[in-house]
């Protein structure tokens, strides 16, 4: 049983619940979810059903619970299961972490999120499983940076930042930002700089990811960093803080950590940067599946 505050939809959560149930149709999941789209980021296996009515007597494998969007209802004592396990999410797990028995992470930084660090396990997302296998091309510049996120907030994401770094960016930037998911984005402001593309299509996204010259994040913080791990995984030159899974690769070739502002700044200033095949061993060794099989053999 899987508990989450969203179900389909284009955020983050949605896509790493789609990632890991399509790793595993060999298993079935029962989807406790807050919020329900049948739009965005929905699993195509068959191997999932969405708050259908289930016996009080069943008995699970594994709880997992998504802790992200507000932390949805726990049912963690409401059936029997084997093991238990919560998702950050990038969400405090503190007042929660003692009722499981692990707690899957995809940074360095979990210490943010959680006290009971020996029950830590890394558990990744399939990452390459949810590309669109075709493109559709958009007209961009011929040389762009590219940033992928939603201006949830100053603070987490850092769209103020992107405002101002935008004068001394060496390239525009190109930033690809979604409000399906109910958000009202409409008051952006323009800036020479920025090229504002919204809502595109997956395979108009992932056309503007692979004819970028660098992926360039803002955020302040990442429990993963679902866009950084497309750009890793796509061969892109990143350029971030050293925030979700970057922790365990910040020193790969085409992995270009800042520290403060004058550091992004200098690093935007230089237009030049190569493409990279980066290392996802980590990743393969530690992808959800196989940590998921692994506690409960």
């Amino acid at each position: 049983m899987l508990s989450t505050a969203f179900f389909g939809g284009v955020g983050g959560t949605e896509k790493h619940l789609k990632a890991l149930v399509e790793s595993m149709p060999e298993s079935q999941f029962y989807i406790r979810a807050r919020d329900v789209k049948t739009q965005g980021f929905v699993p195509t296996t068959h191997n999932f059903s969405v708050n259908w009515t289930v016996h009080s007597g069943t008995r699970f494998d594994l709880y997992l619970y998504f802790a992200g969007g507000g932390k949805p209802p726990f049912e963690g004592e409401k059936f029997a299961f084997r093991k238990k396990m919560v998702e950050t999410n990038g969400t405090d797990v503190r007042s929660i972490e003692g009722a499981f028995d692990y707690i899957a992470i995809q940074t360095g930084n979990y210490q943010k999120y959680c006290d009971q660090h020996e029950k830590c396990l890394l558990a990744f997302p399939d990452v390459p499983s949810t590309f669109p296998t075709e493109r559709e091309a958009i007209d961009l510049p011929e040389r762009y940076f590219l940033t992928v996120f939603n201006p949830f907030s100053n603070a987490l994401k850092g769209n103020d930042l992107l405002y101002r770094m935008a004068d001394a960016a060496a390239l525009p930037i190109v930033w690809c930002y979604s409000d399906k998911s109910g958000f009202d984005f409409s008051d952006l402001p323009d800036h020479p700089n920025i090229i504002k593309q919204k809502n595109l299509s997956q395979p108009q996204l992932y056309y503007a990811y692979e004819n970028a010259s660098a992926y360039v994040s803002f955020s302040h913080i990442e429990s993963f960093g679902w866009s950084l791990a497309e750009a890793f995984y796509l061969g892109l030159p990143i350029i971030a803080r050293e925030v979700g899974f970057l922790t365990y690769v910040k020193d790969q070739p085409g992995i270009h950590i800042y520290t403060d502002e004058e550091g992004l700044r200098t690093l935007l200033s230089q237009g030049n940067y190569q493409r990279q095949d980066h290392d996802d061993s980590l990743f393969k060794r530690n992808a959800y599946s196989a940590v998921i099989n692994h506690i409960l053999a």
